[in-house]
């Protein structure tokens, strides 16, 4: 992504993906005590919680969302949505044009790996209950 897109003057970094804004030196606002935000919120109840991430380019302005919602004490529900603004007709272009990568690859791939990260978790999690359970 850096090589393409530094000749046209776009925002490059170390991560080569738009999230670079992680990387941000704005410590005001920060989830996980670690990345900066937009906004976030816990309600009253502490059972629901939501992350703004984003950034403001010159050609868009794009957010991300993270949910989560205790649901019964036994399973969370967890939401992610994304809202872009193209400022112009080159963020128009930009964005038709990665569009399909996002859709065919980069989305299937993020959703495989926290797929094989949970399933992981589980298999450790089971083997270490049942290592306490059987001594």
């Amino acid at each position: 992504r850096n090589f393409l897109v530094k000749p046209i003057g776009l925002r490059t970094s170390p991560l080569s993906c738009p999230v670079s804004s992680l990387l941000s030196k704005q410590q005001d606002k920060l989830f996980a005590n670690k990345y900066p935000i937009f906004d976030q919120k816990i309600d009253e109840t502490k059972m629901q919680a939501e992350v703004i991430l984003g950034f403001d380019d010159k050609h868009l302005l794009f957010r991300s969302s993270v949910g989560i919602r205790v649901v019964d004490n036994t399973k969370l529900e967890i939401s992610l949505g994304n809202k872009i603004h193209c400022n112009n007709w080159f963020g128009k272009f930009y964005l038709n044009t990665i569009h399909l990568v996002h859709r065919y690859y980069i989305v299937p791939v993020m959703l495989r790996v926290a797929a094989e990260h949970l399933i992981k978790q589980s298999i450790f999690q089971n083997s270490s209950n049942n290592n306490l359970e059987n001594p």
